[in-house]
């Protein structure tokens, strides 16, 4: 079969696709995976056959998180501006992609592939890494930094509300331009294909009142054979495990507050970190601290005392399949929640929010998280060491892609 991949998004939504499409491929299937240029070397080499398509995703992400961390309402309006902007190059470019696919995959970005399987008379879904991805009363959207209990649908129906009010029309069109009629009924039953939650459930527990088109497996991880660079292993070997401090993607408006805010924070905790540049080019001074480019998750992190990173879902996988303590910086979208969960399973210590971020709270933090119990680090790496959810993932995809809409 012919399964399409159109992921939208950071680095964390891209990377597990390009997992995803290596499975599909070792179970003998072709899997057509089409990413923004600066993710094309990262899928090559994670084993994939990558193909460019439109333009650069970085420079929309900069423009986010510069405007947005930590404003949820600024974050939203800027994300609606930008599929505004963006849902008719979705169409224009997947169109010449999509003849003999037998299934559409795409992330909550991706607003073009349930048209383009209408068209084709093929199912289509998303697979997305938090619950919050999916409409339930048990949790807020993920725009919004904590639950609202009761209020919770209320938020939902808003949420669908401004999408429908952003982009019904320029769907409409578009489906018209294709040899389709426009949307029928409320503008979310457009949208509720089969989902899969790509998330170890020991993580990321599915809600009572989930859909039955919701299906579960275990993380996306990719198996990165690289050794550590002999910076980082001389670094190790000179003294104390360090604990690792790097926030992903995320992209900060003034880096040079931040290396100072992160320098001294590892000052009076009295730690030796190494520091991740990430995308925002971090840069950290001080004896005790090495800053370094993109680094092996999974071979770093079980030779650390603890990690603080921004909560994204792939971050928080690796950190919590390494059995250390961590410290959560949330920036914007579903990282509060991540924050909340992992306190919650005691794997992580205070939350740091972006907006409160200082010296003395991270210091403190990371203090706290070195003299945490180390018991429910460990007993929760076992069943995410042992699950295999690139092949759990394979087997559903391709049984969706077996049924015709």
């Amino acid at each position: 079969m012919r399964i399409l991949l159109a992921p939208i998004g950071t680095e964390g939504d891209v990377r597990p696709f390009a997992t995803l499409a290596t499975a599909l491929e070792r179970a003998g299937h072709e899997a057509s995976l089409l990413v923004a240029p600066d993710f094309v070397d990262l899928c090559r080499n994670l084993g994939a056959h990558p193909t460019a398509l439109g333009d650069a995703f970085r420079p929309k992400m900069d423009e986010l998180a510069r405007s947005a961390n930590g404003r949820p309402w600024t974050a939203w309006k800027a994300l609606l501006r930008g599929l505004r902007e963006g849902v008719c190059d979705q169409f224009r470019l997947l169109a010449p992609h999509v003849q003999g696919v037998d299934l559409f995959v795409g992330t909550a970005l991706q607003f073009s592939i349930h048209s383009f399987a209408d068209k084709l008379e093929v199912p289509s879904c998303q697979v997305g890494h938090v619950p919050m991805l999916f409409q339930s009363r048990f949790h807020a959207p993920p725009n919004l930094p904590r639950s609202l209990g009761v209020f919770n649908p209320m938020a939902w129906r808003l949420v669908f509300r401004s999408l429908e009010w952003t982009l019904r029309k320029t769907m409409d069109r578009e489906r018209i331009l294709m040899g389709l009629g426009p949307l029928e009924g409320p503008f979310k039953s457009h949208f509720e294909r089969p989902f899969l939650l790509a998330m170890d459930p020991e993580l990321a527990s599915l809600p009572p009142d989930v859909p039955a088109r919701v299906a579960q497996c275990g993380y996306l991880r990719d198996v990165d054979t690289s050794e550590l660079p002999h910076e980082i292993e001389s670094f190790l070997r000179a003294g104390a495990p360090p604990v690792y401090i790097g926030f992903g993607s995320m992209v900060e408006s003034e880096v040079a507050a931040l290396g100072r805010i992160v320098g001294e924070a590892v000052h009076k905790a009295g730690v030796r970190a190494i520091v991740a540049r990430g995308w925002t080019h971090l840069e950290a001074r001080g004896e005790q601290i090495l800053s370094v480019g993109h680094v092996p998750h999974l071979k770093l992190f079980p030779r650390c005392a603890a990690v603080v990173h921004h909560g994204g879902a792939g971050t928080s996988w690796a950190a919590s399949r390494s059995g250390v303590p961590q410290v959560i910086v949330p920036h914007l979208m579903d990282q509060p929640w991540w924050s909340r969960r992992l306190a919650q399973l005691a794997v992580a210590a205070d939350v740091v929010p972006h907006a409160k971020l200082g010296a003395d709270r991270l210091a403190l933090a990371i203090s706290r998280a070195l003299a945490m119990d180390p018991t429910p680090c460990r007993n929760l790496a076992r069943p995410l060491c042992s699950r295999n959810g690139p092949q759990q993932a394979a087997d559903l995809i391709a049984s969706w892609a077996g049924r015709r809409s």
